[in-house]
């Protein structure tokens, strides 16, 4: 699970650097555009920043879901093995002794560790 928490903030922190990214990419275009002659150069470059920004979103979603496919198919593997006792004796998990230990009154005088009344 701590894969999963470190892959998290290393997506959203992809995600942060993205935005930063795109929001200072748009601001210099439409400053450019506004020059009125550099109006096409920003759209070419509006184009390419969009494609650029598309890439990098689906490569952080990629590596993300490739990330918790990993825990999840982990955890499966885990429930299996909790699920199959068939390493133990007689086929299940071992029971506990906890019955031996049901009765923890100190005053019945019935255990080793009573205490007389006084």
């Amino acid at each position: 699970m701590l894969t999963v928490g470190a892959a998290g903030i290393a997506f959203y922190a992809s995600l942060l650097g993205i935005v930063i990214s795109v929001i200072a990419e748009a601001l210099i275009e439409v400053g450019a555009a506004s020059t009125g002659v550099g109006a096409l150069p920003a759209a070419i470059a509006g184009i390419v920043s969009a494609a650029k920004v598309a890439t990098l979103l689906a490569t952080a979603v990629t590596g993300m879901v490739a990330v918790v496919s990993s825990a999840v198919t982990q955890a499966q593997a885990l429930q299996v093995e909790l699920d199959n006792p068939q390493g133990f004796p007689e086929g299940h998990w071992p029971t506990t002794d906890a019955a031996k230990y049901s009765d923890a009154t100190v005053r019945d005088g019935d255990a080793d560790w009573s205490v007389t009344a006084k």
